[in-house]
């Protein structure tokens, strides 16, 4: 598949008269109750199969959020993401998680022509199965919440980093930011970032700087150096903790989204 040239409108093909502002945990007839995974400052909820969404809990309907897609793993599932973002700031944004999105495609590298062909065609398959998902959610999502039009942004930790950073640099008119907590810069990235028009794209990429992580700080300097070079704009964070994902690494992330708006204003 082709880089979209109207991937953003992909995204935002939705009639905003059409915005049902009840409480989405109590959308009638929908069949989709709150579930137990949410944070005393929000409510959750299932929105398909493969998603579940988050508001705060003082939801305002008249006030468009930044919006929050985090893909969910292997390392970090959909209850850990879904209160992730609730970490990030208990009332600035809502979100979405999507289940099933751990980097499981092969590399494509140290293959034989016709077998890397073929691992190239099973990725792109994989690869716009999510982008699919992700359409379909915030589609979804979009009947009942209301959210910002140019503020999403792309979200993982672990594996489904690495699957984020590979849809961002696929789909660069989607997203505001691509967040990454500790993924790796797959061959196949490499392989889009040469088609891909990343100058000015905003990417934070962050991860423990225990001695136990060290596998993963060398894979986010990788990935910072190889996003660099195609021109992208780059935040990187060595956290000192142990945590794929901890607390102070969720509030630098926010303080540099709130920089990221102010500037743009």
């Amino acid at each position: 598949m082709n880089q979209s040239q109207s991937g953003h409108s992909r995204l935002s093909n939705f009639d905003a008269s059409q915005f049902d502002y009840r409480q989405p945990w109590t959308v009638a007839g929908s069949g989709r109750a709150e579930v137990d995974y949410g944070t005393p400052d929000s409510h959750c909820w299932q929105i398909s199969s493969v998603a579940s969404g988050i508001v705060p809990a003082n939801y305002e309907p008249r006030y468009a959020y930044p919006l929050v897609i985090w893909l969910s793993g292997h390392d970090c599932d959909v209850p850990q993401s879904l209160a992730h973002i609730a970490g990030m700031s208990p009332q600035n944004y809502v979100g979405i998680s999507i289940k099933g999105c751990s980097s499981t495609f092969p590399d494509v590298s140290d293959r034989t022509e016709q077998s890397g062909l073929d691992v190239a065609v099973d990725t792109l398959q994989w690869l716009v199965d999510i982008e699919n998902r992700i359409v379909a959610a915030v589609k979804e999502f979009r009947r009942t919440v209301n959210v910002h039009m140019d503020r999403f942004l792309l979200a993982g930790a672990g594996d489904s980093a690495s699957t984020a950073l590979l849809v961002a640099i696929h789909q660069t008119d989607w997203f505001n930011g691509c967040l990454s907590f500790g993924g790796a810069f797959p061959a196949a990235s490499r392989l889009l970032a040469r088609h891909s028009d990343l100058t000015g794209r905003r990417f934070w990429l962050s991860t423990p700087g225990e001695r136990s992580g060290w596998t993963r700080t060398e894979q986010t300097r990788h990935a910072a150096r190889q996003l660099i070079a195609s021109g992208a704009n780059v935040t990187t964070q060595i956290d000192n903790s142990t945590q794929l994902v901890s607390p102070s690494m969720l509030k630098a992330v926010d303080q540099w989204v709130i920089k990221g708006i102010l500037t743009e204003a």
